[in-house]
């Protein structure tokens, strides 16, 4: 089986679902893994399971730290996960505007500021850039 040893990857929303099983395969293949994520709780669990290093931080609204913290641990970047996402459950006619402004900045506004803010560590190794999405676009609002 091929190996990540030496690989530096960031994954957002690390601390539960496929997050949490990226940061796990990741670091299973040898990859320095960042985690990331809202919960302290959970990412140290994950830290305890996996070795890997963990920021409790909330990408939509301070990208800026995830930039810091890589330009900090690393000269440069082999990958970013972003994973971080929400969804609104509620029906159309009760979801407001801060409901979608909430939802568009975590779910796309993160992805797009991280990308931007981690341009130069992913290029000084030619890192690549996985953005996942939700199935949620598939089903219908009520």
């Amino acid at each position: 089986m091929w190996r990540l040893d030496g690989r530096r990857v960031v994954v957002t929303g690390a601390s539960r679902g496929l997050g949490r099983a990226t940061v796990e395969v990741l670091a299973d293949l040898g990859a320095d893994v960042l985690a990331v994520a809202r919960t302290e709780v959970e990412l140290r669990t994950l830290a305890e399971a996996t070795g890997c290093e963990v920021l409790v931080a909330d990408v939509a609204a301070d990208p800026g730290a995830v930039v810091s913290a890589v330009e900090a641990r690393w000269d440069g970047l082999d990958g970013l996960v972003n994973n971080a996402g929400i969804n609104v459950r509620k029906p159309l006619a009760d979801t407001t505007d801060a409901d979608l402004d909430h939802l568009l900045s975590v779910n796309l506004g993160a992805a797009f500021a991280l990308c931007r803010g981690l341009e130069p560590a992913l290029a000084a190794r030619r890192g690549a850039v996985v953005n996942l999405s939700s199935v949620a676009s598939a089903r219908a609002i009520r």
